[in-house]
């Protein structure tokens, strides 16, 4: 599966994602070729990947360490993209799946977000 992205995040957005990306890189052991696929809607299924796309969300408020999506947040930022407010509550609906693992829950939420093509390129 590959999708292509549709939409740039915000400049105070990047920063915060590169410097909190080398955070989590670094303790979760992903590779680089990993986490820049999911960009490119190309997820390997591996833990390191999950465990980081969970630290990733953990630290930047999208979601607690026990696995709870923090919505309201996500709706917002989601907002910008996807204005049509009924279109963005059926995506959320549709992709942020909370399971019992709280970095499968991210992996399969992002995934999902990236078929939808609403993954920052």
């Amino acid at each position: 599966m590959v999708a292509r992205c549709q939409f740039s995040l915000l400049p105070e957005d990047i920063g915060k994602l590169l410097q909190t990306n080398a955070k989590c890189q670094k303790k979760s052991g992903a590779t680089q070729q990993e986490i820049m696929g999911t960009l490119r809607g190309t997820f390997s299924d591996s833990p390191e990947l999950k465990k980081h796309l969970f630290c990733l969300g953990v630290k930047l408020d999208f979601i607690s360490k026990d696995g709870v999506f923090q919505k309201e947040l996500i709706r917002d930022k989601m907002a910008v993209i996807v204005p049509d407010e009924s279109q963005l509550e059926d995506l959320l609906e549709k992709c942020l799946m909370e399971t019992e693992n709280a970095a499968d829950s991210v992996y399969q939420s992002i995934r999902c977000f990236a078929k939808q093509n609403l993954l920052p390129q």
